[in-house]
């Protein structure tokens, strides 16, 4: 048999066999690049639309926020408790010190309500609870500003609020000690220090309208750091009607000094005293006392009489500042881990 050209082949079917084999290898290579193709585009496509801030505009909120002129609750027949958790996305650290409150200081309660105000883009997704609402504004006007937006936003007088949390994505907690009973929110561990009187347990400082994890003796002016502080109805009205600290504040320097100091200012020269969960202050009367901590910031490593404050004696840490960096890190990983298997609250934590 003579051997043809066409490839070494002696028969025509042998070459037109060859040329099918090459045409359908051809054929299988480009659906299979095409697949590929599809699949790397889809990819990208659902990432990237993961990536894009999760903005959630006050015209979507569900309808029982809307503020409405009928239904007006008198806050002195309500223990309910409001928190505003002002957030910026500054860093990855800011982030985590949100996700951490979602995931283990927000609850679906009746007594509490929370509210977060986004100033810029947002990646943190938010827990679907009849009792938490999210607002996006832009970025202006620092904390003192988002918290009003949002007191001003949901109608605050009328929603039968007794009491009021501000904080900002500077700090992480809450850390509840194991011997503060479940039922127990952890708010509560703040607003339990407001008082219109004394404690009757030798405590003759009060009354007390301001609360929060420490007081800056800074410059003998001593104040609750606004990273988060805690008032009632009474006080707060008077801030807002009667001073313009809870305003929009443009600068670092206007939110410390206008806003900060001036929210404990104001309250002590009305008569007021302040407080806060360090121990090494109870029992202080801020309206007649003076130099504390030796006037220095507490939340500093070593500026707290040579050590720090721990996680469960303020309930919340100042995260941006790096203070107790280890045993931050440890209770943070406890904490998630017991939140995130169910056993802090069955309602919001169950999976």
């Amino acid at each position: 048999m003579n051997t043809d050209r066409r490839g070494g082949y002696t028969d025509w079917g042998g070459w037109m066999r060859q040329q099918g084999a090459v045409r359908w290898g051809k054929v299988a290579a480009t659906l299979w690049g095409l697949w590929l193709v599809s699949v790397l585009f889809l990819y990208l496509f659902f990432f990237h639309a993961a990536a894009e801030p999760d903005y959630i505009s006050s015209s979507s909120v569900r309808p029982e926020w809307t503020p409405n002129a009928d239904d007006v609750q008198d806050y002195r027949n309500n223990n309910k408790t409001l928190v505003m958790y002002v957030y910026f996305e500054k860093n990855q650290l800011y982030k985590d010190n949100l996700q951490f409150f979602l995931d283990v200081g927000v609850q679906e309660r009746d007594d509490v309500d929370y509210v977060i105000v986004l100033q810029g883009p947002c990646t943190v997704r938010f827990p679907k609870m009849r009792n938490v609402l999210v607002l996006a504004k832009e970025n202006e006007c620092l904390d003192f500003g988002g918290w009003r937006y949002g007191l001003d936003w949901i109608g605050w007088r009328g929603r039968g609020y007794r009491y009021f949390v501000f904080l900002n994505s500077s700090v992480r907690g809450p850390y509840v000690p194991l011997y503060v009973p479940r039922a127990i929110h952890w708010t509560t561990l703040f607003t339990q220090l407001i008082r219109e009187s004394g404690d009757g347990y030798g405590d003759n400082n009060g009354p007390i309208k301001l609360v929060g994890m420490t007081i800056n003796c800074h410059l003998h002016r001593p104040h609750v750091q606004s990273m988060l502080w805690v008032t009632d109805y009474e006080a707060l009205e008077y801030l807002i009607d009667k001073t313009d600290v809870v305003t929009c504040k443009k600068t670092m320097n206007q939110a410390i000094n206008m806003g900060e100091i001036a929210l404990s200012m104001k309250l002590l020269a009305n008569g007021w005293n302040i407080g806060s969960m360090a121990v090494a202050t109870r029992g202080w009367d801020f309206r007649v006392q003076r130099g504390c901590n030796a006037n220095q910031d507490p939340n500093w490593r070593g500026a707290y009489y040579g050590i720090e404050p721990g996680v469960h004696e303020t309930i919340f840490v100042k995260a941006n500042r790096n203070v107790r960096p280890r045993e931050v890190k440890v209770y943070s990983h406890i904490a998630l881990q017991q939140a995130r298997q169910g056993q802090f609250d069955g309602v919001r934590f169950a999976r």
